[in-house]
């Protein structure tokens, strides 16, 4: 290995852009993810959020470094945004916020290639606080690329059906989702221009999906609880 500093440097950031460019490469993707594992917390009590990397959805493998997180924030149900300070820890990054009000909160990432400004990945969840998961809308960026529910059922649990479009900024696109189920079943969704897909809940615990279209990537997790009524 060279004794160079600067050639070393050059190749640890040649090194950091090439795992980033994986991100957005379908056949050799990292998954990037943001998680609350909470699935209905109560307003005014903080509500930890995790950012992971890799393929061991939720724990996540790999540290995202500061260089490479362009921005994360919470919106709140009001539509006030605020940043989320989010500190590496093992094997993913790791931060609160603490809702003020009942409904859903937003939080959301975007990444970017070292030493560049443009987003490469949109990743994003809605935490239900109070137990109240809002419209279609609230679950939507309005940019970039995303999925999102077009309709939503009363409860987010168990058994439940979420229709669903890939949107590029704000419009609907046909691309493929691929879904990571609690029970470590991959699926995969169509989803078209012209007509919704749609994912049955079909067993209790958290749910990653992940879309690339145009050599962006961007993901949304769900927390689906046992339905009302049944044994946890």
């Amino acid at each position: 290995m060279s004794s160079d500093p600067t050639r070393r440097a050059r190749g640890w950031r040649g090194a950091a852009a090439a795992v980033l460019a994986a991100a957005v490469t379908p056949a050799l993707a990292h998954e990037y993810w943001i998680h609350a594992p909470e699935a209905a917390p109560e307003a005014g009590a903080p509500v930890a959020v995790t950012i992971g990397a890799g393929h061991n959805f939720p724990e996540g493998e790999t540290v995202l470094a500061d260089r490479v997180l362009r921005s994360a924030a919470v919106r709140t149900p009001d539509g006030e945004s605020a940043p989320l300070e989010t500190a590496p820890a093992q094997r993913r990054r790791e931060g609160a916020f603490v809702p003020r009000a009942n409904g859903p909160h937003l939080a959301s990432f975007t990444l970017r290639r070292p030493r560049r400004e443009e987003p490469i990945f949109f990743g994003k969840t809605v935490v239900a606080v109070g137990g109240r998961a809002g419209a279609p809308e609230d679950w939507r960026l309005g940019h970039g690329l995303e999925i999102a529910p077009v309709s939503l059922p009363e409860r987010i649990e168990t058994g439940a059906r979420i229709e669903l479009a890939v949107l590029e900024d704000g419009e609907p696109v046909t691309a493929d989702i691929r879904v990571e189920t609690p029970e470590g079943r991959p699926q995969r969704l169509r989803a078209r221009a012209e007509r919704p897909t749609a994912l049955r809940l079909d067993a209790p615990g958290a749910y990653l999906l992940v879309v690339y279209r145009g050599g962006v990537g961007a993901s949304l997790t769900l927390n689906a609880p046992p339905a009302a009524g049944t044994e946890p």
